[in-house]
C-alpha cells in the first residue's frame, strides 16, 4: 500500500470523533441527516476510487462523478459499492435509509424530524457490539488494562439511532476501504494475437470443468454419508420412525438425480472443451505460417 494512501485513509478514521460532534450537535435533525449523508456520500467515493483502476487523468476521474456521470448521485455509488461486493447487504439497507431520509429533508422541513422514520431507523440499528468505542485504555506497566466500552443507543431516541448507525457506518468503511485497496482492479494487458483470447477461454473452460467434477464428488460423497446413516438408523429403529427414514430415502433420491443431471452438464462441457482446444490449435497453426 503506497504510505500517501495509508495516511489518507488514517486522516478519515480520526475524522470520527468530528463527524460524531457535528451530528450530536447540530441545530436540528434535518441538519443533522443532510451532514451525515453528505460525509457518507463521499467516503462512497473513496471507497470506489480506492477499488477501481487508476484514471488515465483528472478529466477521466472527474467524469465518473460529474452531474452527467454514472456516479454522480449517492444511489448510484451504493448500488455500485453493493454490486462490486465492496459493501456488506447490511450496510446497503442503512444506506438506502439514510438516503431515502435525506432526499426527503432536501425538499421539506419536517417539523416532527426524525420521528417520522423511527421505525425505519430501528430496523437498521447496528448491534451494540459493533458500535466504534471512542476509546481503548493504554495497558499500565503490569500488562493489565481496563477493556473499552461499548457505547449504549437510545432506541427511545431516533436522533440517537440515527447518529449511532451513522458513526457505525463510517467506522465499518474505513475498513472496507483498507480491503478494496488490496483488491484494487488493475487494467488488464492487451491481447497481442487471437490466439491470446483463446488460451484464456479454454483455460477458463477447464476452471469450469474442474468445479464441475468437484461438485459431483461433493455430491457423491454426501449421498455415500446419507446412506451409511440411513442403514444404522433402520438397524437402530427396527420398523420405527419410517416416515424420517422415508425422507431421508427421497434426499438421497434428489441428490443421485443431482449426479445424473451433473455428469450430463459435466459431458457436454468436455465436448466444448475439446472445439475450443482445436479452434486454439488450429488458430495456433495459421498464426505460425504468416
Amino acid at each position: 500500500m503506497k504510505e500517501e494512501t495509508l495516511k489518507e485513509i488514517q486522516t478519515k478514521q480520526r475524522e470520527l470523533a468530528l463527524l460524531q460532534n457535528e451530528l450530536e450537535n447540530s441545530p436540528s435533525d434535518r441538519a443533522c441527516v443532510v451532514v451525515a449523508a453528505a460525509y457518507l456520500d463521499d467516503e462512497l467515493r473513496y471507497l470506489l476510487d480506492f477499488f477501481l483502476t487508476e484514471p488515465a487523468n483528472k478529466e477521466e476521474s472527474k467524469e465518473l462523478y460529474s452531474n452527467m456521470g454514472p456516479l454522480s448521485t449517492f444511489n448510484n455509488k451504493i448500488n455500485l459499492s453493493f454490486r462490486l461486493g465492496l459493501i456488506s447487504r447490511y450496510e446497503y439497507s442503512a444506506f438506502q435509509v439514510i438516503r431515502k431520509i435525506r432526499n426527503i429533508y432536501a425538499h421539506k422541513i419536517d417539523p416532527d424530524g426524525l420521528k417520522a422514520y423511527h421505525q425505519e431507523l430501528l430496523k437498521i440499528m447496528p448491534p451494540r457490539k459493533l458500535l466504534p468505542v471512542k476509546t481503548i485504555p493504554l495497558p499500565p506497566p503490569d500488562g493489565s488494562g481496563e477493556s473499552p466500552v461499548f457505547p449504549r443507543i437510545d432506541e427511545s431516541s431516533p436522533r440517537d439511532i440515527f447518529v449511532k448507525t451513522v458513526l457505525c457506518i463510517q467506522n465499518l468503511l474505513a475498513a472496507r476501504i483498507l480491503s478494496a485497496v488490496k483488491q484494487k482492479r488493475k487494467i488488464p494487458c492487451d491481447y497481442g494475437s487471437l490466439l491470446d483470447v483463446e488460451e484464456e477461454r479454454v483455460a477458463a473452460s477447464e476452471e469450469l470443468l474442474r468445479s464441475q467434477s468437484e461438485s459431483i464428488d461433493n455430491l457423491i460423497k454426501s449421498i455415500d454419508e446419507i446412506d451409511t446413516k440411513m442403514e444404522s438408523l433402520s438397524a437402530l429403529c427396527k420398523g420405527n420412525h419410517a416416515e424420517e427414514i422415508k425422507e431421508i430415502e427421497e434426499r438421497v433420491l434428489e441428490l443421485k438425480k443431482e449426479v445424473i443431471d451433473a455428469d450430463a452438464e459435466e459431458s457436454e462441457q468436455k465436448k466444448f472443451l475439446q472445439i475450443q482446444k482445436y479452434v486454439r490449435d488450429k488458430i495456433k497453426e495459421a498464426i505460425e505460417k504468416l
